[in-house]
């Protein structure tokens, strides 16, 4: 097995930006990018301040292209505010508390529409929010008539910034982290004569523990593979990137059942600490003949599919990799006839279609009426992700052509 046709690809780094053109420094693409849990969190925010500094109005705000779009807001009915009309300036000033204790009194801002106008703001507070170095909005409390605040106050209110600082930060590290997830997938791969290969993985929430991955070599030989670390999120994706960049480093050698285990012993000090476990599909294909190796790590749930619409479930190889107890993991052998087809799924999407006997006819059946695999995995998993799936979802398919 030498010369590989395909090797992994770079992990994409977005360029920083630059300047102070906030038309371009915006920190959302789409107000989407926030989900369920952080706007909930903001949104008990100011609350909480409407309460704490007794003001009918507040509110936090994030830069949008030029636009200030409110993520949470309380006593008001605004979607965002224009460049012209806004209090705060993010372009210059120090990065302080911003007081106006009476608009109406202040020429700067006695003809601003959102004074004269709905809501009447008569008071106002705002601390700019900051994401490496970088201005990306506001947290303001308003009110209709004017007021002063206590030194007390402004450092609460201070300190409700920081809050919000803090979780986009944690937002924008989990949003790199699903870049490198998604980059640790394997390209497409379009030119196998005779075959079709696809392939599909969504984390529960943002990275996951799921995984799959194929390498084709010049010698004709396909390699595929297909894990599920035991866990969600951060945790689990560091150890699934671990256990890919183990089977990446060994899959030259010769004997499948020696590959995975060396890198059961690889990990045996990681997946220890972590107390996880790690199950796994890992296939050699000789493409010219259909012939397979295989070794299942107690993965369990790969099949081969006939174009009659009978299918073999292919028998555990030996325990997870990463359970406390001597294994000898040992190769089993299959082949793909023209018109069979190799699918392997994850516990997640086999639980999210039933987990049962009429589950898994029906996956059979979906996967043998796809004439393109790549977009009728996508189309199967868009039938998961209705289901409201509570784990991660992966499935992998390769199939032989029929004469």
């Amino acid at each position: 097995m030498n010369g590989q046709v395909f090797t992994p690809r770079r992990i994409p780094v977005k360029m920083e930006l630059v300047g102070d053109d906030l038309a371009h420094a915006g920190l959302l693409d789409d107000l989407s990018v926030l989900d369920d849990e952080q706007i909930e969190l903001f949104e008990r925010m100011v609350l909480i301040c409407t309460v704490l500094f007794d003001v009918p109005m507040a509110a936090i705000s994030l830069i949008d292209g030029d636009h200030q779009r409110f993520v949470a807001k309380r006593g008001f009915d605004l979607d965002g505010i224009r460049p012209q009309d806004q209090f705060l300036d993010l372009t210059k000033g120090p990065s302080e508390i911003f007081i106006v204790e009476d608009t109406s009194a202040d020429p700067r801002f006695a003809e601003n529409p959102h004074v004269v106008g709905y809501p009447h703001i008569a008071f106002y507070a705002g601390f700019p929010i900051e994401t490496q170095a970088r201005r990306v909005g506001t947290i303001c409390i308003m009110d209709s008539r004017s007021r002063v605040l206590t030194d007390e106050q402004e450092v609460s209110l201070q300190g409700f910034a920081m809050v919000v600082q803090t979780e986009l930060a944690r937002r924008q590290g989990r949003g790199r982290a699903v870049e490198v997830h998604r980059a640790l997938l394997p390209p497409p791969v379009t030119s196998i004569p005779g075959y079709q290969v696809a392939g599909v993985c969504v984390p529960w929430r943002v990275v996951g523990g799921d995984y799959y991955d194929w390498t084709l070599f010049e010698s004709g030989e396909l390699v595929v593979s297909v894990g599920d670390v035991m866990g969600k999120g951060i945790s689990a994706a560091v150890i699934m990137a671990s256990v890919r960049a183990a089977f990446k480093t060994l899959e030259l050698r010769s004997s499948l059942a020696q590959i995975v285990s060396d890198v059961a012993h690889a990990l045996d000090d990681d997946l220890a600490r972590s107390g996880s476990f790690v199950t796994v599909f890992h296939a050699l294909i000789d493409l010219s003949t259909g012939d397979m190796e295989y070794v299942d790590a107690g993965h369990g749930l790969a099949i081969i599919l006939h174009p009659d619409g009978s299918f073999k479930r292919l028998p555990v190889r030996g325990i997870p990799i990463g359970v406390e107890v001597e294994n000898e993991w040992t190769s089993g052998f299959a082949r793909l006839d023209h018109g069979d087809t190799l699918l392997v799924v994850s516990d997640g999407f086999w639980r999210a279609l039933g987990g049962n006997d009429d589950a898994r006819n029906d996956i059979v059946a979906r996967v043998l009426a796809l004439d393109d695999l790549a977009h009728g995995l996508d189309d199967l998993l868009d039938g998961v992700r209705a289901r409201e799936a509570l784990d991660d979802i992966t499935a992998l398919a390769l199939r032989r052509d029929g004469r």
